[in-house]
């Protein structure tokens, strides 16, 4: 599993994580193109820093309607912000990168490798194996 860290297009250094090989970064800044999304990805982090990422990130939940887990990074939350993502679909606010860390060792722990690629699923037809990744993003928002 991979994640996707969309960095904060503020004048601010972004938080990325260095020490983790599973973040993929994407730099949203000014340009508002299509996000690369790879096959497995647990959740998008959306870096949000001043009001500009904040739009961004409302943004990234209109689109992605669902389909992927968001993940909102903000250090500075209030229990307003908290509440305006998490009613525009983010799955989780946090607001430190070891709460960040912690998240994404949890969807490694929740979600191994062979459940992913359909061993799980019973019957081993192609169908079986086309749905599952369909599957596993359903899954990972634990409805």
């Amino acid at each position: 599993m991979n994640f996707i860290w969309l960095q904060t297009g503020s004048e601010n250094e972004s938080a990325l994580p260095v020490n983790r090989e599973d973040i993929f970064a994407h730099s949203y800044g000014k340009d508002h193109g299509t996000m690369p999304t790879p096959r497995r990805c647990a959740a998008i982090i959306a870096e949000v820093r001043d009001g500009d990422d904040a739009q961004h990130a409302f943004q990234v939940l209109e689109e992605s309607d669902g389909a992927q887990p968001i993940w909102i990074y903000h250090q500075s939350a209030t229990v307003e912000s908290t509440v305006a993502f998490i009613k525009a679909g983010a799955s989780h606010v946090l607001t430190t990168l070891e709460d960040v860390d912690k998240a994404m060792n949890s969807v490694r722990e929740d979600c191994p490798a062979d459940s992913v690629s359909g061993k799980t699923l019973i019957g081993g037809t192609g169908s079986m194996q086309a749905v599952s990744p369909s599957i596993a993003l359903v899954a990972n928002r634990r409805c």
